[in-house]
């Protein structure tokens, strides 16, 4: 632990290493603890986001291997293939909106739940 001995010969620990630094996390996800449904639900739509993009390639190689070969496919394989991909990033769009919405509802919840409590406290504290 780095301990810091100012000329009085007091010793001041550090606040960024040892045990404080996990207390103060243990206290705010007692904060965010309330709210793990709604960040489980921004997790799961912000993993529907980033997966969604992988598919772009996927096609891309489906139309280069199945597609561009003279006479293979018929034109309904292709616009089926076109309206997947539309499909797809409609879904993009909606999992994009609820990840940014879920994640923001969360995070305004937890700092309201944080200004609350200080507030309390303050207002318990003796005014001498």
């Amino acid at each position: 632990m780095h301990s810091m001995v100012p000329s009085d010969g007091v010793s001041l620990k550090s606040p960024v290493r040892g045990g404080g630094s996990r207390r103060s996390l243990r206290r705010f996800l007692g904060y965010v603890r309330p709210y793990r449904g709604l960040l489980a639900a921004a997790v799961a739509f912000g993993i529907i986001r980033y997966l969604v993009p992988l598919t772009l390639p996927w096609s891309i190689k489906i139309l280069v291997d199945e597609f561009f070969v003279p006479g293979r496919r018929p034109h309904l394989h292709l616009h089926l293939l076109m309206a997947g991909l539309c499909a797809l990033y409609a879904l993009y769009a909606v999992a994009s909106y609820w990840r940014s919405y879920l994640a923001g509802r969360a995070g305004h919840r937890v700092i309201f739940d944080l200004r609350q409590g200080l507030y309390l406290h303050v207002q318990r504290m003796s005014l001498s």
